[in-house]
């Protein structure tokens, strides 16, 4: 038996394309949230709490997109990436692994780093998208809206502590 679909005759869109991005960007989203929450749980020292509080609240960030990412792909009669050998060969491939860093500044330009790399990706989703399918092109905005808050925020952080360090 055929699965339903949501395609309709005007779904102009490259749905396969469309499910490879939101599989990366999910993999992305989910190495991304288990970073986030290590070094919310690692951290120590000067605004432990304050930047405790804004892992957390990047790591919720982060798990929603990787939760709308698959929910969509589903959507779109695709497979949402979950094996963790996967994620962890999209992680290579966009030098995005994880990285059990400890010192603060380090932590810092690596999560800097790969909000930007997240950016890219949900700009591509963005074009790849258009007017064909404006619903994971939402789903990608949202995204990057967020990433480029969080990019925003961790820049400025650095910034603080590279001139005061």
């Amino acid at each position: 038996m055929k699965k339903e679909s949501i395609f309709t005759a005007g779904y102009t869109a490259d749905s396969d394309k469309i499910i490879q991005l939101l599989n990366e960007a999910r993999a992305r989203e989910i190495i991304a949230y288990l970073e986030y929450k290590y070094f919310e749980i690692i951290m120590d020292g000067r605004m432990m709490e304050d930047m405790q509080e804004l892992m957390k609240e990047h790591a919720a960030q982060e798990l929603g997109h990787a939760e709308r990412a698959g929910f969509r792909v589903n959507q779109l009669l695709g497979e949402p990436i979950n094996a963790l050998s996967d994620i962890e060969k999209i992680g290579k491939k966009f030098n995005y692994a994880f990285k059990p860093l400890k010192n603060y500044t380090d932590m810092l330009k690596d999560l800097l780093e790969k909000e930007r790399v997240a950016i890219e990706g949900y700009r591509n989703l963005v074009k790849l998208c258009a007017f064909d399918d404006p619903i994971t092109r939402k789903i990608a905005e949202d995204a990057l809206n967020d990433e480029e808050h969080h990019a925003d925020e961790i820049y400025n952080l650095l910034k603080g502590s590279c001139a005061s360090g």
